[in-house]
């Protein structure tokens, strides 16, 4: 977003971009790696990050094929800073078999949505760009980054992590289970489409992933900042259940129970037509 680029004081952001040639690339959240993934293939301090990698790919390709040819040219000569998650389906046609995972915001109390090249367009509400102007405006109403960075800052803290951190992180890790299990079927059903019914069975799904995250980390917002304010410093002491009198003892807090069901993310979009 233009706000959040003027915020941190950079010329520019190139995460996402596209050329004249119609060859677009997305590379934003970054991801963690395990042990035995990052003995193979360390990462690099200075290598490519997010607001390199996508400048220096797109001004050097003409296609989507290209691209993915200088990229690993790239990272082999420089090497990665950073971790991005890409799945690639070699059984499918090239033009729907790479899905990116992005999540807006800490991915730590956040959820990762599918953004497949097959797709036409993503959700309303993660296109929505906060101008320069309002750089300073904590907007969770609008944008998605708002919304899971007020869930990150909220839940993170040591104390808090198992009263609101595990229970938003189970949610999530829920969600994101049933969408990566139900992609491949969606393509595969998508592969035996035409080009435009495909384009749109994909854009469907995909978008549907992006609006039922953003709705729920709005709800899921609610509830941890509701619990919160009820469990606060002043409400935790124990009270004398006669008298009501304020007590020295503490009393226990009980984790957060997100009021949602992960199963909304078994979705399948509706038949276009393939007239």
């Amino acid at each position: 977003m233009d706000s959040t680029t003027a915020y941190n004081g950079l010329g520019k952001d190139a995460t996402v971009c596209a050329n004249e040639y119609v060859v677009t690339m997305l590379i934003s959240i970054t991801s963690f790696s395990n042990a035995a993934v990052l003995k193979a293939d360390p990462l690099v301090e200075a290598g490519l990050s997010e607001f390199t990698a996508v400048d220096l790919v797109v001004c050097q390709s003409a296609t989507a094929r290209e691209a993915v040819e200088v990229l690993f040219n790239l990272i082999d000569v420089y090497g990665s800073s950073e971790v991005n998650i890409a799945l690639i389906y070699p059984d499918l046609p090239a033009d729907m078999s790479c899905v990116t995972w992005e999540s807006t915001g800490p991915a730590l109390y956040g959820v990762f949505v599918p953004v497949s090249n097959g797709a036409q367009s993503i959700s309303e509400p993660y296109s929505r760009n906060q101008s320069a102007e309002n750089a300073r405006t904590f907007d969770t109403q609008q944008y998605p980054y708002y919304r899971f960075k007020a869930l990150c800052t909220l839940g993170v803290e040591k104390n808090d992590y198992t009263i609101y951190g595990l229970p938003v992180r189970t949610y999530w890790h829920d969600a994101e289970s049933i969408m990566t299990q139900e992609m491949p079927e969606i393509l595969k059903t998508a592969a035996g489409m035409n080009e435009a019914a495909a384009k749109q069975y994909i854009t469907d799904y995909c978008n549907a992933m992006q609006d039922q995250a953003f709705t729920d980390a709005g709800q899921i917002l609610n509830d941890v900042l509701w619990y919160r304010s009820r469990n606060s410093n002043t409400m935790k002491n124990g009270r004398n259940p006669e008298t009501h009198e304020i007590l020295d003892e503490r009393a226990a807090v009980d984790p957060l129970k997100v009021s949602l069901d992960p199963a909304a993310y078994h979705f399948v979009p509706p038949m276009p037509d393939q007239r």
